[in-house]
């Protein structure tokens, strides 16, 4: 994913994405982090808990991935976190799902093209990876308009 995509990213989903690239489950993370199960509970729950700036590094070694430092550049490069996103209304996820799923089409049709051989050569590989990417920037800017929505109805509980 690149750098742009991070922008559309709470730091909220950075960090679930990054568990998710990882492989590994909360608690396996949680145990090489060495945090109590609350800890890692609370990291990878819903609220306002995020690891604190030293443990950043090492959580990135943990995970195996960049993703959290990729978020950070990215916000940076932009001047700042964006924390608020605006909330996608009936038609807009209608839309982005459209277009989720026409990309999710996209990918298949070149994955099944590149496969045929059975070898994915660079130039395959390299368009295959251009349309992932595009897909999860769709999947991410849909997942920010939900964020607020989800965030509204658990204030409300």
């Amino acid at each position: 994913m690149n750098h742009t995509n991070y922008l559309n990213m709470s730091l909220h989903d950075a960090l679930h994405h990054a568990r998710i690239m990882s492989g590994k489950s909360e608690d396996e993370i949680g145990a090489a982090m060495r945090w109590n199960p609350g800890n890692t509970g609370r990291l990878f729950g819903q609220g306002s808990y995020w690891p604190t700036l030293p443990n950043i590094p090492r959580l990135c070694v943990v995970l195996g991935n960049t993703v959290l430092l990729d978020w950070l550049q990215a916000q940076a490069e932009a001047g700042g976190v964006q924390y608020d996103f605006d909330a996608m209304d009936c038609e807009t996820l209608l839309m982005s799902l459209g277009k989720m799923f026409r990309e999710l089409g996209d990918v298949a049709l070149a994955g099944e093209r590149a496969v045929a051989d059975r070898h994915i050569d660079a130039v395959e590989a390299k368009l295959l990876t251009c349309k992932l990417q595009r897909l999860c920037a769709t999947v991410v800017r849909a997942i920010s308009g939900m964020r607020p929505i989800v965030t509204a109805g658990q204030a409300e509980e």
